[in-house]
């Protein structure tokens, strides 16, 4: 019997070492760790075959590159179709003025809030008016009381009052709350344009006023043709520096836009050269002077040639002229 009990404690002994044996190598080996926890009644082939985490992993992120791409396309695709209807939306309402139509509704609410809020007109002050109508100021401006000063534009308001033939420039200026100040530089005639059976006033830049003329301006000197105001100020301006002809002179005529003449003393006509016309103004202040020409004796004295005057006489004075020389000789 004692034998079989010492055989009986080997094959104890050797069954536990191989049991610690075992221990410590799947203590070493992670992998033989997790094998241990398989299930026992799946091999190692099931196993393999039914286990899915690596090949899920590479799909999920395959998956995940594609969805990625999709939205990126439909990101592009939903922001283009989204300019386009922007571009269409924002043309068809500038095509029908909603834009402009907003601004004008904001901007013609504000102007009324200012007028109830004392912003309005309650005078309008004119300054250097001399000639000029008031009326016609209130007609070319628009301007009218309590209502919102905001509302007139300024610029208008200027170029409305330079079409009046009296005004040669002007200054508009809005001053809060309550005053419209306009500033007026009025045109100085210097002549009276008879054109078709019309007389018309012209100033010193040769611009015609065809305002009604008043009668302190009747005493002007007439000017005839049709290019006759464009020149006169310069011919007027030479006729300021002698005293004498202004005197004497009723009116300039404008011949063949070329030349003038001029008549003084109511009958006689001075024909005056195309060059060279204060030379022959100042030959003309002698004659004057020296009661060389008298309307009674002559109708017309040509300057045209620098040294030479050429007189026609009346009748009476060239058979006077006659009758003397016949007694001379």
């Amino acid at each position: 019997m004692r034998p079989v009990k010492d055989n009986y404690l080997e094959d104890n002994a050797l069954s536990s070492q191989h049991t610690r044996s075992s221990s410590r190598v799947n203590k070493g080996n992670p992998s033989l760790k997790k094998q241990s926890k398989r299930p026992f009644f799946l091999s190692a082939a099931l196993w393999d075959r039914f286990s899915f985490t690596r090949v899920k992993t590479k799909q999920t992120s395959s998956e995940r590159i594609r969805a990625q791409r999709s939205w990126s396309q439909a990101r592009s695709w939903f922001m283009l179709i989204s300019i386009i209807t922007m571009v269409i939306v924002l043309t068809i309402s500038i095509f029908l003025g909603l834009p402009h139509k907003l601004y004008q509704s904001t901007k013609d609410h504000l102007i009324d809030f200012s007028g109830r809020i004392g912003l309005d007109v309650r005078d309008v002050f004119v300054e250097g008016r001399k000639n000029t109508k008031f009326d016609a100021i209130l007609e070319a401006t628009q301007v009218k009381t309590k209502t919102p000063i905001l509302s007139y534009d300024i610029d208008a308001i200027l170029e409305n009052l330079l079409k009046i033939d009296w005004i040669k420039s002007v200054t508009v200026q809005r001053r809060l709350p309550n005053l419209i100040y306009i500033r007026l530089v009025e045109r100085e005639p210097i002549a009276l344009w008879q054109h078709q059976k019309s007389h018309y006033l012209v100033d010193k830049d040769g611009v015609v006023i065809k305002s009604p003329i008043s009668e302190i301006f009747k005493n002007l000197p007439i000017v005839v043709g049709s290019d006759a105001p464009a020149h006169a100020p310069k011919l007027i301006g030479l006729l300021n520096q002698f005293a004498t002809i202004k005197t004497h002179l009723n009116a300039m005529i404008r011949i063949r836009e070329r030349r003038w003449n001029l008549l003084i003393d109511g009958t006689i006509t001075v024909k005056l050269p195309e060059e060279g016309i204060d030379e022959a103004l100042s030959r003309l202040t002698i004659l004057l002077d020296e009661n060389k020409i008298a309307a009674s004796d002559v109708l017309m004295v040509d300057l045209r040639l620098p040294k030479q005057v050429i007189m026609r006489l009346t009748p009476e004075a060239a058979i006077r002229v006659k009758i003397q020389g016949k007694e001379k000789v």
